[in-house]
C-alpha cells in the first residue's frame, strides 16, 4: 500500500514537473531586489532605522531655544452698579523665550542614547538583510536541487524503459 502511494506521488510530481515550462526560470540576482523590497520584515527594519534617525534629531532639539506664544482675544462687558457699563475688546499676546543653559549633561546623554539606538537599528537592518538573503539563497538552492533530482529521475525512468 505504501509503495503504491509513493509511486502515485512520484507520478504526480513527474507529470506536473514535466509540464512546467522553464520560461519562468529567473536568475537569483534578478529575484533578490524585489524580494527585499516586498518583504515586510525588511521594510519594518528600514522603518525602525528611519524612526531612530528622526529620534536623534528630536533629541538634538533640546539644545535649541523654545518660543511659546499665547494669545487671547475677546469681548469684555462689565456691568457696574454705581457707574456706566463698559464694553471693550480684550487682546493679549504673551511671548516666552526659554533657553536651557546647563542641565548637567542630561541632554548630551539623551542625544548619545538616541545615536546609539540609531546605530543599533542600522545593525539590526543589516542582520535582517543578511538573514533574509541567506534564507532566499537556501530556498533557491533547494529549488535547483529538486529540479536536478527531477531531471535525474526522468532520465532514470527513460533508462529503465529502454
Amino acid at each position: 500500500m505504501i509503495n503504491f502511494l509513493v509511486k502515485c506521488f512520484a507520478i504526480i510530481i513527474i507529470v506536473f514537473g514535466v509540464h512546467t515550462p522553464s520560461a519562468y526560470a529567473e536568475p537569483l540576482s534578478s529575484l533578490l531586489p524585489d524580494f527585499l523590497i516586498n518583504n515586510n520584515q525588511y521594510r519594518a527594519a528600514q522603518s525602525d532605522a528611519e524612526a531612530a534617525s528622526e529620534s536623534v534629531l528630536t533629541a538634538r532639539g533640546a539644545f535649541y531655544p523654545t518660543l511659546d506664544v499665547t494669545g487671547t482675544y475677546g469681548n469684555e462687558r462689565q456691568l457696574k452698579p454705581d457707574a456706566a457699563d463698559t464694553s471693550m475688546t480684550s487682546r493679549e499676546i504673551d511671548f516666552i523665550f526659554t533657553q536651557r543653559l546647563w542641565d548637567f549633561g542630561a541632554t548630551d546623554a539623551t542625544v548619545n542614547t538616541a545615536r546609539l539606538q540609531h546605530e543599533q537599528t542600522i545593525a539590526v537592518l543589516g542582520t535582517t538583510r543578511s538573514s533574509l538573503l541567506l534564507r532566499a539563497f537556501s530556498v533557491y538552492m533547494n529549488v535547483i536541487r529538486a529540479a536536478k533530482s527531477l531531471t535525474f529521475a526522468l532520465q532514470s525512468e527513460e533508462n529503465v524503459k529502454k
